[in-house]
């Protein structure tokens, strides 16, 4: 099976060890159409967190009113899921400035679309006390706990 999209240079090495151990490939999206969010950012809260979506070129101003909106103050976790069918540096670098890290990656989420995923807890939460079954989930959450860190020291 292949799946198609814009490895974030930052994450890329990550997301390529998620697909080998799916035993998918990863292709360059080209002519992939991203979804239609470009101007709007889909803000959806359910009980204690929330999400946004972002695809295409999307405001950054825009972005940044929804997360201190109340509904995104308010969440215990916001997620943001960047569409990974088109360039995400932009955003990726704006969430990061704001706290966001590595969550994981989304196959066929919203829309039939493949999303990476962020977080940013804001509730009170002790990270480094979870536990990973096998090598695999061991390396993710590695992953996971070292980009937090490095989200914390910027």
């Amino acid at each position: 099976m292949t799946i198609t999209f814009a490895l974030p240079a930052l994450y890329a090495g990550v997301l390529q060890r998620i697909a080998d151990n799916a035993g998918v490939e990863i292709a360059e999206p080209q002519g992939a159409v991203p979804l239609e969010l470009s101007e709007e950012i889909v803000f959806f809260k359910e009980g204690l967190s929330a999400n946004l979506y972002v695809s295409g070129g999307a405001d950054p101003h825009r972005l940044e009113r929804m997360l201190w909106s109340d509904d995104g103050r308010r969440a215990e976790t916001l997620y943001a899921d960047l569409d990974l069918t088109c360039d995400c540096e932009a955003a990726l670098g704006n969430l990061r400035s704001q706290g966001f890290y590595l969550s994981g990656l989304i196959h066929a989420g919203r829309d039939g679309q493949d999303w990476l995923r962020l977080q940013r807890p804001q509730a009170q939460a002790d990270l480094e006390q979870l536990h990973a079954e096998g090598d695999f989930a061991a390396g993710l959450l590695e992953a996971v706990l070292a980009d937090r860190a490095s989200v914390s020291s910027d």
